[in-house]
């Protein structure tokens, strides 16, 4: 069983690296459900979805492995480099216009990751008129 599900992140994960393309906001949201349902996923994180719009999506990771394991061996401020604050330059990589907010998270100690992803309105505004042509 664990192998037919590795093999499904796999294709996942291909799928992302062969540039599927993200061309809205709600194919980003249905890809980052697929990310956080895959097996991979759901064996280093504990997830929540709090809010989802047209515009935004938030969710909270109440555990993860790798937070446990960086703050175990007294590493956490390294591991908020390597694995945490990435995220913020990756985000606008999906699709021009998303951005993230996260004030909270488990590898600085808090209770869990509060983590929005949210479609700016310029951007929004701006696929409207080109799709308008």
């Amino acid at each position: 069983m664990a192998r037919q599900e590795r093999k499904a992140d796999l294709e996942l994960m291909k799928k992302q690296l062969n540039g599927k393309a993200i061309d809205s906001f709600d194919d980003f949201k249905v890809f980052m459900k697929e990310m956080h349902e895959s097996y991979f996923a759901s064996h280093l994180f504990t997830i929540a979805y709090h809010k989802d719009t047209p515009t935004e999506i938030e969710f909270h990771t109440t555990e993860c492995l790798l937070a446990k394991v960086f703050r175990d061996i007294g590493a956490a401020d390294l591991g908020y480099t390597m694995i945490c604050q990435p995220d913020f330059v990756t985000t606008p990589a999906y699709l021009s216009g998303i951005r993230l907010k996260r004030t909270k998270t488990l590898m600085q100690g808090d209770d869990y990751c509060d983590t929005t992803y949210y479609f700016t309105e310029k951007r929004k505004k701006e696929l409207s008129k080109s799709s308008e042509k």
